[in-house]
């Protein structure tokens, strides 16, 4: 601004998106001049740059309204499926339904000359993500390509996975744990203070797969010319799509042009086949743009990546007294890297003798990151483990924690980052004031408390949360949840505190159905929860009557908060049910399970 009216930097103001020239009034907006601005090289010297600090703040840390509420409730928001091309046509897709398995053969004759049918063409497989090939139909509207789809005999090669179901995955992840796995955690001499040890405790866990559920399927429009690609979705990763769109069609990436649209869910990126499928099918009617939509059940079936299963199992010794002198755990499942051991290779509790080690299976499932990730499974072990460790002892779930935390020392490293120990003493404190921790409750109700940080050995910590669930369990089975407090560590700010309690509240809900409900069963190497008559999805009047939230500062910048309240509530939500029914149950979700009492 001062370049374009030679005038002093010192003589210009910049506030509220607005530089001012507070001689002459003269004005402009970040917006008109952002374009030259970026044309300017600066030198880089971090002596000359001043962060603001927190205190100095006037925009981050206010509540302003989400910008994309008014066109979302007027329907003005363009979502992948909206978009619309001049000249465009349809098509639909059907993959394999055996994961990894292709079409040998299709009778395109024998829907020719249904309404609208332009072509058929085959979809690619993606062997190294297990992904099925397939048959995309091509029509004049998606209708007319779905139906002809549907009515197209087609042959499958399924492959060599047919026979994986989800007893023979579980009694292999089971027959792992008995193999040498990789060591992350070794602290002290387990085996000789488990041999000292006046009580054993040990207990084994499990979770099925479990599908992202987006709610808008797969979608995507191209455009595939001789020499550029233009690319319409709504995607978490759009050089991924980029990359697709080059490695498919030959065409350079700088070539390749992607417009990101409105997502209607990805939970840990949704980009799944439907890119590669979309390409396949715009390559074959070149010049014209295609856009290729899954239908649900072939979206939630063939065209997502699923949380992997785990099992795990935690043996501690205890002291007379009821206090961990050691503590193994081994786990095994398909998440790939640390994220296998996310919360588990330095829990926050004093164990002076604790090892872990995991193994990382291979699957013929395809995998990928869901949302809170591996702690997702690991909180679920182990904050059910240290209620068990509680109660075996006698002693309060609450106080059982807390006094394990303020053993160990101040800031103590451990593998994957700091303990932390008074933060999370505030969480903990914090979250069993705000739920009246103790207080007498009716019949049939309790509370369960669980805290996590989703760390892992790659991050020196995460966000601490503290969470009590307040449960009823009818003596029929009926389950309610009426309350939920947590504690949730701010660091040093949020920059928009509005879009984080809308993130937590909408967490409540993914967490409890993930509990409660849902789960990816495999028979004949396929899923069958392919719609939400199968994978449900809780009703309005299933959420809790009260979310309470309370923030604490610390002194780090926290690491998220889309997904960090997410693995304490099934953990919370079935500790709960134990101190209601007296029944422990270790494996998700809770619809399995016979919650009936007295």
């Amino acid at each position: 601004a001062a370049s374009e009216w030679k005038v002093p930097v010192s003589d210009l103001v910049a506030k509220d998106s607005v530089i001012t020239h507070t001689k002459s009034r003269l004005q402009t907006t970040y917006g008109a001049i952002a374009a030259k601005a970026a044309t300017i090289t600066l030198p880089f010297d971090p002596s000359t740059i001043r962060i603001k600090t927190p205190d100095q703040w006037t925009l981050m840390g206010t509540e302003q309204p989400n910008r994309d509420i008014p066109l979302k409730v007027t329907g003005q928001a363009v979502f992948g499926a909206d978009v619309r091309l001049p000249g465009m046509l349809y098509a639909a897709v059907k993959a394999c339904p055996v994961w990894g398995g292709d079409a040998r053969s299709y009778d395109f004759d024998a829907i020719r000359n249904r309404p609208g049918v332009h072509s058929a063409v085959r979809v690619p497989r993606e062997a190294r993500a297990a992904l099925s090939g397939g048959v995309a139909v091509i029509a004049d509207s998606w209708w007319h390509a779905q139906t002809a789809l549907d009515a197209m005999p087609i042959e499958w090669d399924y492959g060599p996975r047919l026979a994986h179901s989800s007893a023979s995955i579980l009694e292999a992840h089971m027959e792992s744990l008995n193999e040498p796995g990789m060591m992350w955690t070794d602290e002290g001499d387990v085996d000789a203070a488990m041999r000292g040890a006046a009580q054993i405790v040990e207990a084994t866990y499990s979770l099925p797969y479990c599908s992202k559920a987006r709610f808008e399927p797969g979608n995507c429009t191209v455009l595939v010319t001789d020499n550029r690609v233009d690319c319409w979705l709504g995607t978490q990763r759009p050089m991924d799509m980029a990359r697709t769109a080059s490695e498919l069609t030959g065409i350079a990436q700088e070539n390749v042009y992607v417009h990101n649209a409105f997502m209607g869910g990805g939970y840990g990126s949704n980009q799944g086949p439907v890119p590669s499928q979309t390409v396949a099918a715009a390559m074959s009617v070149k010049g014209t743009p295609v856009q290729l939509r899954a239908s649900r059940e072939e979206d939630w079936g063939s065209g997502i990546r699923f949380r992997p299963a785990a099992v795990a199992i935690l043996r501690a010794g205890l002291d007379a007294e009821g206090w961990p002198v050691a503590m193994e755990g081994r786990g095994a499942g398909s998440w790939s890297g640390d994220q296998l051991v996310r919360g588990m290779t330095a829990p926050p509790y004093f164990i002076p003798n604790y090892r872990y080690s995991s193994r990382e299976l291979e699957e013929f499932v395809p995998l990928a990151t869901r949302r809170a990730t591996g702690a997702s499974s690991n909180c679920f072990f182990m904050e059910s483990f240290i209620d068990e460790l509680a109660h075996a002892t006698g002693k309060d779930p609450y106080q059982y924690r807390r006094e394990l935390i303020s053993r160990n020392p101040i800031d103590r490293p451990g593998v994957g980052g700091f303990y932390r120990r008074n933060d999370w003493l505030t969480a903990l404190d914090m979250v069993a004031k705000m739920s009246n921790w103790g207080t007498p409750l009716p019949e049939g109700w309790a509370r369960g408390i669980a805290i996590e940080d989703r760390r892992r050995p790659s991050r020196p910590h995460s966000t601490i949360g503290a969470e009590v669930l307040t449960v009823e369990v009818t003596r029929r089975g009926q389950l309610r949840l009426h309350r939920v407090d947590i504690a949730f560590e701010e660091g040093f700010g949020y920059v928009h505190p509005l879009a984080v309690r809308k993130q937590i509240e909408g967490q409540v809900s993914w967490a409890y159905d993930e509990a409660v409900y849902q789960e990816n069963s495999i028979e004949d190497g396929r899923s069958l929860e392919r719609n939400v008559d199968t994978f449900p999805i809780s009703r309005m009047n299933e959420y809790p009557r009260e979310v309470n939230m309370a923030f604490f500062k610390t002194n780090f910048w926290v690491y998220g908060v889309g997904e960090e309240a997410i693995p304490q509530i099934p953990p919370a939500l079935y500790n709960a049910v134990f101190r209601i029914t007296g029944k422990r149950f270790r494996s998700l979700p809770l619809k399995h399970h016979d919650l009936s009492w007295g």
